[in-house]
Order: structure tokens, then sequence, then C-alpha cells
């Protein structure tokens, strides 16, 4: 799926790829490394080996066009232990800090804890959205 977003130089069309490819880029820096992975709906992994593809990490991601931006919801994997609220929401900051640099239209971001991850990985249900108009 596409995005098209407005620009000063006209109407592009984003690919689901890129999104994936920023948000991987926020995920695999070493502030989070391995506290938040990437998942599927269910609690399961998409790569054992922590880096998935982007083509397979943009099959799970949300994107959806209104009219005041684009939102955007991400499935992951927390790491056991750490506390959920304040890492999710300095996740979500960096993750708008990175699509500000190319002054992308997001407003809205989720992110969806499907399962911390100890020994296994144990199923939640937690969402957390920001909201940026």
């Amino acid at each position: 799926m596409n995005i098209t977003v407005e620009t000063e130089l006209g109407e592009i069309s984003v690919d689901k790829k890129y999104f994936a490819q920023k948000i991987m880029s926020v995920l695999m820096q070493i502030r989070w490394r391995g506290k938040f992975l990437p998942a599927n709906n269910r609690p399961k992994l998409l790569s054992e080996d922590k880096k998935p593809s982007f083509e397979s990490f943009a099959d799970v991601l949300e994107l959806s066009k209104f009219d005041d931006g684009i939102h955007i919801a991400i499935p992951l994997i927390a790491d056991f232990g750490m506390p959920l609220r304040s890492n999710t929401s300095d996740l979500i900051r960096d993750i708008y800090l990175e699509f500000g640099k190319m002054k992308m239209p997001i407003t809205k971001i989720t992110v969806h804890i499907v399962g911390v991850k100890s020994k296994q990985v144990a199923p939640r249900n937690i969402k957390f959205t920001v909201n940026r108009k």
C-alpha cells in the first residue's frame, strides 16, 4: 500500500517499506536494541535474529491516511522488566523525530505491545498512542 503525501513540489507516493525502514532504524538504535522487537499482530516475533526484513515488517504495519495526516500502528514485543509506559512514550517520540527529519505529516502513532519476552513470549494487548497536531 502506498500513501500519497502533499509537498511543496506536488504529490509523492510513499511505499509502506519506507515507513518500515524508518521505524526499524529507530528500533536498531543502541538505546532501543533488544528492548522492542518487531512482531506480527499475534505475539510472534517476525524474525528470531532480531532483524526482520523491511518487507515483512511493512506487511504488519497499519498505515491510514486521514485529513489531519498519517496514522501508524506498530505491533511490537517488549523486553521483560522494563517500565512500558515511559519507554514506549520515549520510543514514540524518537519515531516522531525520525519522521520529522523528512517532514512527513505523521499525526498519530500507536504502539501495540502484543507480547512481553522473557524466556518465552507472553501474550499482552496493550496500546500506547500519542497524537500530534
